[in-house]
């Protein structure tokens, strides 16, 4: 597998961002039965995705399996959430928090659920959490050349950091 250079970026906030307007459930993660599905979503986000690009089937599934377990493993559970069609039964997005709440791991979305407004509501349900527990940054990572990604960072007030 080849080594993904990566752009860190970090967001500051002073409270809660006011709720964005979607028709799904956002949800805390369980860990003990939400991994089949966070799998699975996050298969069918990235593997078509600049950072997958070439990957054989077989590398981009062991990726996500341990992706998942270190982020399951050090899971901020109250910050971390899954958004939910409830009329599907399917869970259609994600946000991973690391358990010190200083960090997005993850930010998974279907793609037939991209661009509606989910990611920021995930990220609005994330701050307002690491707001009432005195939080004021989550730092973020992308990959150099996901252009989507870097879009939406920015779009949400992210900035870069030279590391």
């Amino acid at each position: 597998m080849a080594e993904i250079e990566t752009v860190t970026s970090v967001l500051h906030f002073t409270g809660p961002a006011s709720a964005a307007d979607i028709t799904l459930a956002l949800r805390p993660i369980n860990p003990g039965t939400d991994k089949q599905a966070l799998l699975d979503l996050y298969f069918i986000a990235f593997h078509n995705t600049h950072e997958f690009n070439g990957w054989p089937l077989e590398e981009i599934l062991q990726q996500a399996e341990s992706d998942i377990n270190s982020a399951l493993a050090n899971l901020h559970p109250q910050a971390s959430c899954l958004a939910e069609d409830q009329e599907m039964g399917t869970i259609v997005g994600a946000a991973l928090i690391d358990e010190d709440g200083t960090h997005l791991r993850h930010i998974m979305i279907d793609p037939t659920w991209q661009r509606q407004g989910l990611g920021t509501a995930m990220l609005h349900s994330v701050t307002a959490t690491l707001s009432k527990a005195e939080k004021t940054s989550l730092r973020s990572c992308y990959a150099l050349g996901n252009e989507p990604s870097r879009k939406w960072h920015q779009s949400m007030g992210f900035d870069e950091q030279q590391m």
